[in-house]
């Protein structure tokens, strides 16, 4: 029998997923989000909209979460119309939000005591991949129930790593950004140095793409120095600075010294308080441009 999937977040990566499973033939039931063009165009598509989380629990086998922080998601589970007040045996959660490990495995034990599994699986990759089922999940959880969603998943993943238990793919997932938003800010800084210096950025991005310092990330960055675009990473200055706070706490939490990411948090910080947390992240090459000091 197909199981029943309950999706909240359908936002800008949880859009994609959601549109794969309803072509994969689940019947998708789906919350509403206070963008409602992603809303409206699965419903067209056949999915139903729940008002309220318990809604979609009482409805759904597996429910898939994909949201903004553990905050939201605590509110989701716990909230006067959260999933708890729905959850029954059997069912599973799936939580793609890139979140805090600690509080996944506090949510995990008061499922578990309705007996609903969790597992996370945080993704990496961009939108563009989400829409095409290309994404990398980082799994935590018991083995068996991985297996269990392991078709589900499939649907919008293309690899599927198994961490450990609940909250390793998060940890993991946060020490993968700690490492790829550091040498997005490390991309735009270079650049951003090299022009001030009188030095072609197309130069640097010559030189860098021939050699071991290469990378995605720095590929992504760079046309904002190139082409004056900063769309080449689709993720905004402010996750980046969530992200960051959540790494900077699972590192002190682990017994770590974290020193290089707390200079990279901070420099997050100083683009929200000017304003620019909606900008996406090779925006940095242009804040960095205006904070010279000749």
């Amino acid at each position: 029998m197909t199981k029943r999937i309950g999706f909240i977040g359908v936002g800008l990566m949880g859009y994609g997923p959601a549109r794969l499973l309803l072509e994969a033939g689940y019947p998708l039931t789906i919350l509403g989000h206070r963008n409602r063009e992603p809303v409206d165009d699965l419903v067209g598509r056949g999915a139903q909209e729940a008002g309220t989380a318990a809604e979609l629990a009482r409805n759904a086998d597996v429910i898939i979460t994909c949201v903004t922080s553990s905050a939201v998601m605590e509110s989701l589970v716990n909230g006067e119309q959260g999933i708890l007040t729905e959850a029954r045996e059997g069912q599973i959660l799936v939580d793609m939000t890139t979140a805090d490990p600690q509080s996944t495995q506090v949510l995990g034990a008061a499922l578990a005591e309705k007996g609903v599994r969790m597992i996370d699986a945080p993704m990496s990759r961009t939108p563009r991949e989400a829409r095409e089922g290309r994404l990398n999940l980082l799994i935590g959880g018991e083995a068996a129930t991985i297996d269990e969603v392991e078709p589900i998943l499939s649907v919008f993943s293309e690899n599927r790593f198994r961490a450990g238990p609940l909250g390793s793919g998060h940890t993991v997932k946060l020490v993968n950004n700690a490492l790829s938003l550091g040498h997005a800010a490390l991309a735009a800084e270079a650049a951003a140095t090299c022009e001030a210096a009188g030095v072609d950025p197309q130069v640097l991005y010559d030189i860098v793409t021939a050699g071991g310092a290469d990378s995605k990330m720095f590929r992504m960055v760079m046309p904002a120095a190139l082409e004056g675009r900063t769309d080449g990473l689709e993720f905004t200055l402010q996750n980046a600075r969530k992200d960051y706070g959540y790494y900077l706490k699972s590192a002190r939490d682990a017994g770590c010294v974290p020193m290089t990411t707390q200079a990279v948090h901070q420099l997050f910080e100083l683009a929200l308080a000017q304003g620019k947390g909606d900008e996406y992240v090779p925006y940095l090459y242009r804040l960095m441009q205006g904070w010279r000091t000749k």
